[in-house]
């Protein structure tokens, strides 16, 4: 059978069978590429079965973005350093902002059904239009009022309602927001400045008051206030025009004082102690900060090797280049002797030139005493430098 009737007769690649035969691979080695090793495989194996008897048990996970995963323990240690600052020492000058997001359908409630049903229903509506809420609390328990962003284009907007083609924050609703709101509620509030303002960051889910203490429980809040509305208003569903007030009163039992102190002290700004945040919610960091410093380190020893390739070849093209190059003929001076290098004595019976124009000393050479030949036999000497020979 040839090569070409086994590959087809069982599907092998033909590359692959040219492999086997010439030694390339080993024939005991299974097709595709290595996933894991045999070793990290049993330690696998090891560490599942030590999970399934251990007191652990499978959970909804909290989505954490990457970014938010990149925040380590060390960098928040560089972060909490206060460097004698008053100003974090002072609640009512510590501010946290966050935004949110509050979908018109609410979160669907278990609801009552017979047992067995097939079909469960929870009412609700077809919007699946959100919209943002722009928080900000102080470390004394303050409350700003509320922004509230739409996604829409075609209504009046002012620092309280925001609007944008998808619903989110942009720079222009920030800025008008923090010159026209923000900044006035303070001058109205006779707040001391200047103060700090922490925004929202990639490390909201550990150093965000209002991510910490307060969303939690609004968007739980939030989703009892759309039932509630459901519930008195039949047939009826929450939509943009009435977001503002069934809104107004989830934030009004959600946004305590307390809830904010709490959040503030929970994530170790006021009193500032970096001790108080809890690290176990920095382990999936941990995990991705060593993905990622491996990842790294591959990346740069790829990086070098490539460069010592790069270097490797480009080496080799000069040297392919410098033998396709002709040879360099030495330089012809008839002012010195081309063997010894000596200059010209004013003696021409002591010299003996060649064709190229080279002039040599006659006891450089192996010629004869030329005293002995006549002009004849000295006008038919061919003679050649051991240069010209060589070329």
């Amino acid at each position: 059978m040839s090569q070409k009737q086994a590959c087809k007769v069982y599907n092998i690649p033909r590359a692959t069978l040219y492999d086997k035969l010439k030694g390339k691979s080993d024939i005991s080695c299974p097709l595709g590429s290595p996933t894991i090793s045999t070793k990290a495989e049993e330690q696998l194996a090891t560490w599942a079965i030590n999970m399934n008897n251990s007191d652990r048990q499978t959970r909804t996970g909290e989505a954490l973005g990457k970014e938010r995963a990149l925040l380590t323990s060390e960098k928040l240690d560089r972060s909490s350093s206060p460097d004698g600052n008053d100003l974090l020492c002072d609640p009512t000058r510590l501010f946290n902002a966050d935004e949110s997001w509050f979908p018109l359908a609410g979160k669907c409630e278990r609801v009552l059904a017979e047992k067995g049903s097939k079909n469960v229903y929870n009412l609700s509506t077809s919007d699946k239009s959100q919209i943002t809420v722009l928080a900000v609390c102080s470390a004394d328990g303050f409350y700003v009022p509320p922004m509230l962003i739409f996604p829409a284009i075609r209504f009046k907007y002012d620092s309280l309602l925001g609007r944008s083609s998808n619903g989110w924050i942009d720079r222009e609703i920030f800025y008008e927001w923090i010159a026209n709101h923000f900044y006035t509620t303070l001058l109205k509030e006779k707040v001391t400045f200047p103060v700090v303002l922490l925004v929202d960051g990639h490390a909201s889910h550990v150093i965000q008051p209002l991510d910490v203490s307060v969303f939690k429980s609004l968007k739980s809040r939030w989703s009892r206030e759309v039932r509630n509305y459901q519930i008195t208003h039949p047939g009826e569903n929450v939509t943009k025009q009435s977001f503002a007030s069934v809104f107004a009163k989830a934030w009004k039992s959600s946004a305590l004082a307390e809830n904010a102190r709490s959040g503030f002290r929970k994530c170790g700004i006021f009193p500032l102690d970096p001790g108080a945040i809890d690290k176990t919610r920095l382990l999936p960091s941990e995990v991705e900060y060593m993905a990622q410093k491996e990842k790294s380190k591959q990346e740069a020893e790829a990086a070098k090797e490539k460069k010592k390739a790069d270097k490797a070849a480009r080496d080799a093209a000069k040297q392919a280049a410098a033998r396709r190059q002709p040879p360099k003929k030495n330089k012809i001076d008839p002012n010195v002797c081309a063997y010894c290098g000596e200059q010209y004595d004013e003696e021409p019976q002591n010299w003996i030139g060649c064709d190229c124009g080279r002039w040599v000393h006659k006891k450089c050479t192996n010629v004869q005493d030329l005293d002995t030949f006549t002009d004849e036999e000295i006008s038919q000497l061919e003679w050649l430098c051991s240069i010209c020979e060589e070329e």
